[in-house]
């Protein structure tokens, strides 16, 4: 009985240890994709290796990618990478096979740097706030809370290489000139104007909409913020009943909120969630 049990265990166990590591197929299309995306970039690995191993459940896969000392003392991003010991910068990843020019860019930037771009972006909403009220026309007295938030809009590898050349430059000025706010800006500028940067606003009202002026259709596409107690409307009609829609960039996700009301047995409720 005991070395049945013995055999089960050591069973179990190599079944654990198996499920732990990817297969060779995904390995080696993990690392073909990842070489395809290098290959429009000034710098490129000249070794990328795994062992497919995985270090937590669900993910975490080794990635290593080996660089020139030239390149690392030439390339700030290469140079300054936290995660670098000698010529190896070493990366998880969440899953193996096809790599995405987003998954390459987490794993190549440093998050402390990516923390103080999206600082550097939440010093510039006041004036971008200013910009569009002018480009578009929306009312203030309307909408009393104003967010913008920006993502990166890395999908190929021209982008990429785009993004990490200027997020190198951000990286060489926040380590020199902390302080020079005006030029980090410049910076983060350049990433939104080489259209690296999708937007999303969100405008928050306390008025409630009138729903009577909304078409059926429009209605439809509404949705209720369970958090706020708001009612968000994604409608473009809707939008350009209080603001010119087209005068946001393009891809930029614009979305309203209004208080909502509740109607029960004729008595009309005003619903006073905050967030």
């Amino acid at each position: 009985m005991k070395k049945i049990l013995a055999l089960f265990s050591l069973l179990a166990s190599l079944l654990l240890l198996s499920s732990c590591y990817a297969s060779k197929e995904e390995v080696d299309e993990s690392i073909r994709t990842t070489k395809a995306l290098f290959e429009k970039m000034p710098f490129q690995p000249i070794k990328i290796t795994s062992d497919g191993s995985y270090h937590y459940e669900g993910g975490g896969a080794t990635v290593d990618l080996y660089f020139s000392e030239e390149d690392i003392q030439k390339y700030p991003i290469l140079k300054y990478h936290p995660q670098r010991k000698g010529s190896k910068i070493e990366f998880y990843e969440i899953f193996y096979g096809e790599r995405t020019a987003y998954q390459l860019l987490e794993c190549l930037v440093d998050q402390e740097v990516t923390s103080l771009i999206f600082k550097t972006q939440e010093e510039m909403e006041d004036d971008m706030i200013a910009e569009y009220q002018q480009k578009s026309g929306f009312d203030r007295a309307i909408f009393q809370t104003i967010s913008i938030s920006p993502s990166k809009k890395v999908d190929d590898s021209d982008s990429l290489n785009k993004y990490l050349m200027l997020y190198s430059i951000f990286l060489v000025e926040s380590r020199n000139n902390p302080e020079n706010h005006d030029k980090l800006k410049e910076i983060v500028q350049k990433m939104d104007k080489a259209g690296l940067l999708k937007w999303s606003f969100e405008f928050h009202s306390d008025q409630v909409l009138d729903e009577k002026a909304i078409s059926e259709d429009e209605v439809k596409s509404r949705s209720y913020n369970s958090r706020s107690g708001g009612t968000e409307y994604y409608a473009p009609e809707t939008i350009n009943k209080y603001m010119d829609l087209g005068a946001f960039p393009k891809d930029a996700s614009v979305k309203l909120y209004f208080k909502k009301y509740e109607n029960f047995s004729g008595q009309i409720i005003l619903n006073n969630e905050k967030d």
